[in-house]
């Protein structure tokens, strides 16, 4: 009877193994549908968003395509002519003011634009040392620019004996150019003065001779021999 009981056991415990090992089966085959379905559903969220990504494009395309038909050509200012004539300057501030309205430019992007313009015009007029302060005002508007286009916009606007002095000390950048120049500004000065005050000596020297002359002129006459 024992061994009718353990055989009953035996066979009992095997059907359940049985049983784990096809309820096992069962959940793998469960989660393979449940990847299965969810699979498809992300599939389908795909093509309805590629569906929808494409009507985007096709309607961007359509209003670049509108908008590049319609756009005007903005046209450029008239180059500024003499920094010395009112008329000039004026019709010059008006057709900058012009172009940035129609263009639709940014505030900064109008001093930017601005400041270069002029800086392509300014010249040495009048001393050395304003034409550097002009020139150092102009370049606090403008953020970029390279260190060689700075160089090359400086002596661009210089007298040519200016430009020449600075080639001879051999400037490499931008402030080894300004402190060159402010220096030209003394030696400029003293030139003047010192030939200033050779024209006076020779001024006077050519007075005193010609009263002198006079003198012996007029002792000649009264007293002849």
């Amino acid at each position: 009877m024992a061994s009718n009981m353990g055989n009953r056991v035996s066979l009992v415990e095997e059907q359940l193994a049985d049983f784990d090992a096809r309820l096992a089966i069962s959940d793998e085959r469960a989660e393979a549908l449940n990847v299965a379905s969810l699979t498809d559903v992300f599939k389908d969220d795909l093509k309805t968003l590629n569906e929808e990504l494409s009507l985007v494009k096709r309607a961007l395309s359509n209003s670049l395509g509108m908008l590049e038909s319609t756009r005007v050509k903005v046209p450029e200012p008239n180059p500024f002519g003499s920094a010395r004539v009112a008329k000039e300057l004026n019709n010059f501030t008006l057709d900058m003011e012009q172009y940035f309205t129609v263009a639709h430019a940014r505030e900064r992007d109008r001093v930017t634009v601005t400041s270069m313009e002029a800086l392509r015009i300014l010249k040495h007029t009048a001393t050395v040392r304003e034409y550097v302060k002009q020139f150092s005002s102009l370049m606090l508007n403008i953020k970029i620019m390279s260190e060689e286009d700075k160089l090359l916009n400086f002596m661009a606007g210089l007298q040519p004996w200016a430009q020449a002095e600075l080639r001879r000390q051999g400037v490499k950048d931008l402030p080894a150019a300004v402190t060159a120049a402010e220096s030209l500004v003394d030696f400029k000065l003293n030139a003047l003065s010192k030939g200033s005050r050779q024209a006076k000596g020779k001024g006077k020297g050519k007075r005193a001779m010609a009263t002198r002359n006079s003198k012996v002129a007029g002792q000649q006459v009264d007293d002849p021999q």
